[in-house]
C-alpha cells in the first residue's frame, strides 16, 4: 500500500508544521512543532534550531511521563479539557496491584483461580465434547470445563483412561460421560454428539483435540500411507467431527468449535515433520472456512496453536537433556507450557469471554513465533 506523502512513518504533515522526534534516533513518539510559534533565529544554523526544538519536545515529553507516574486519584474527566482528550493522564498509570508482573508468585499463576476452585463458573449450563481427552491438553481441558460448570462428553481410544477421568470429574462435583472410539470414524463423531444430546439435551462447545505426530523423517522417505494417515487423524477427523457438531449447535442457537493446531508450519518450520505440519496447517483453513460459513448462525470456530507442552508425546520426543534444552530455548519464555496453561486458553475460546472472536489462529506458544535463539 502506498503511504501518503509526509514523514517517513507515513504520517501526512500539515502545512507550516515540522515533525520532531523525542530525542535522537527515537521512533514512533512524534510531536508537531509549529513553525509559526518557533520562528528561525538569525545567527543559528537550521540544524541547531532543530535540535533545540527537539529538546523542547523532549522536555514536554518528560513532563508528561512524570505526570503519568503520579498516583491515580480521580477517575473523572475535567470539563475544561478539549473534547475527546484525556484530562487526567495519570489514570493511564492505573493498574491492578494484585496482578504485579514483577511478583514471581503472580507470574507463575499463583494469583489466578485454579482448576476446580469453583470461583468462576464461566461454562454454567453448557454442554461440551472434548476429544483426545485421555491425557495431556485434552484431559486438563475436560477437567477445567467441568470445574467451570460444563457437562462434558469425553472421547479417546483408551476406555480405562476415560473412565478414570470421569471418576475424577465426578469426585470434584462435575458431570461427565465417556465414549471411547476412533476419531477416524465418522460414526464415532455421530456417537459423541448423540451422547451429548441424550445425556444433557444439547451441544454448546467442542474441543477437537485428538491428533498425532504421524510418520516423521525426511519428506522424500515418508510413505504415502503414512502421510495419508496423519492427514486423516489430524485434519479429516476434525472435519467429520465439526460436520456433525455444527449441525447440532445450529439447532440450539450456536456454539463454539475449537481445534488444536500448532505453531509448526505456521510461524515456525521444523524439518522432518511434513505430514504433521501440513495436516495441522490445514486445520487453520478449515477453521476460517467454517467460521465464515456458520458465523451467521452464531457458531464461532477457532484454532489454538500451542508451542511445546509437557505431555507424554513431548517427553517421548525429547528424551535427553540436549533435546529438552533445544526445545525449551525455542521459546521466548525459555520453558515449555503445562497442559493446564493450554486448557485456560481453550476455556477462553469456549466461553462467552470470546463472544466476538471467530476464525482465529490463536498462538499460545510461549513466544516461539518471535524468537529463533
Amino acid at each position: 500500500m502506498h503511504a501518503p506523502e509526509g514523514d517517513r512513518s507515513g504520517n501526512p504533515q500539515r502545512p507550516g508544521k515540522r515533525a520532531a522526534a523525542f530525542g535522537h534516533g527515537s521512533r514512533g513518539f512524534i510531536d508537531l512543532v509549529d513553525d509559526a510559534e518557533r520562528p528561525l533565529q538569525k545567527g543559528r544554523p537550521i540544524f541547531r534550531q532543530g535540535q533545540l526544538a527537539g529538546r523542547a519536545v523532549e522536555q514536554r515529553a518528560a513532563e508528561g511521563f512524570l505526570q503519568l507516574g503520579k498516583p491515580f486519584a480521580d477517575h473523572r474527566l475535567r470539563q475544561s479539557q478539549a473534547p475527546g482528550r484525556l484530562a487526567d493522564r495519570s489514570c493511564l498509570h492505573h493498574r491492578d496491584e494484585s496482578r504485579d508482573p514483577l511478583n514471581p508468585d503472580h507470574r507463575s499463576g499463583h494469583n489466578t483461580p485454579q482448576q476446580g476452585d469453583g470461583t468462576m463458573n464461566r461454562l454454567n449450563n453448557k454442554v461440551a465434547i472434548v476429544t483426545g481427552a485421555s491425557s495431556g491438553i485434552g484431559r486438563s481441558t475436560a477437567k477445567l470445563f467441568a470445574a467451570e460448570g460444563a457437562k462434558v462428553v469425553v472421547g479417546a481410544r483408551r476406555q480405562a483412561e476415560l473412565e478414570s477421568l470421569v471418576t475424577e470429574i465426578k469426585a470434584a462435583g462435575g458431570e461427565a460421560v465417556a465414549v471411547a472410539g476412533d476419531v477416524r470414524s465418522e460414526d464415532y463423531h455421530k456417537a459423541l454428539v448423540a451422547a451429548a444430546v441424550a445425556n444433557y439435551g444439547k451441544l454448546d462447545i467442542t474441543f477437537n483435540n485428538a491428533g498425532t505426530l504421524g510418520e516423521a523423517g525426511p519428506s522424500t522417505e515418508v510413505s504415502e500411507a503414512g502421510f495419508a494417515d496423519t492427514l486423516t487423524i489430524n485434519l479429516t477427523a476434525s472435519f467429520l467431527a465439526a460436520k456433525h457438531q455444527v449441525a447440532e449447535m445450529v439447532k440450539h442457537g450456536g456454539g463454539s468449535v475449537i481445534f488444536t493446531s500448532t505453531f509448526v508450519g505456521y510461524s515456525f518450520a521444523f524439518p522432518g515433520v511434513a505430514a504433521y505440519a501440513a495436516s495441522k496447517s490445514g486445520l487453520i483453513g478449515l477453521t476460517q472456512a467454517l467460521a465464515a460459513e456458520y458465523g451467521p448462525q452464531n457458531v464461532r470456530v477457532n484454532a489454538v496453536l500451542p508451542g511445546a507442552v509437557d505431555t507424554d508425546m513431548y517427553r517421548e520426543m525429547n528424551d535427553t537433556p540436549d533435546k529438552k534444552g533445544f526445545v525449551t530455548n525455542l521459546h521466548a519464555l525459555k520453558r515449555v507450557a503445562t497442559p493446564e496453561e493450554l486448557a485456560r486458553s481453550v476455556l477462553y475460546l469456549a466461553s462467552d469471554d470470546s463472544s466476538f472472536v471467530t476464525g482465529t489462529a490463536s498462538l499460545v506458544d510461549g513466544g516461539a513465533s518471535i524468537t529463533r535463539t
